[in-house]
């Protein structure tokens, strides 16, 4: 469990957050292979994507760069 999740919380609700953590990892699990799956499809997207003679090119990478890495942190929370 990663410590951001227990900031700023008192000692009692960080002990029940902890168990409910605990109790769903496998819907944890669960929802963090779904979020590498939407990884991976965007990846496949940006390489298969023809559309780099446009302008907007880069603005749509760039897009799905940071679905990409906002996907990441939540499958890091989750893990």
């Amino acid at each position: 469990m990663k410590t951001k999740l227990l900031n700023g919380l008192e000692e009692g609700t960080k002990d029940q957050v902890k168990q409910e953590y605990d109790s769903c990892s496998h819907l944890r699990r669960r929802m963090a292979k779904l979020l590498e799956t939407d990884v991976d499809n965007i990846h496949k997207s940006m390489r298969e994507d023809d559309s780099h003679k446009y302008p907007s090119w880069p603005y749509k990478q760039a897009e799905r760069i940071g679905e990409v890495k906002a996907l990441k942190k939540l499958i890091s929370l989750l893990e």
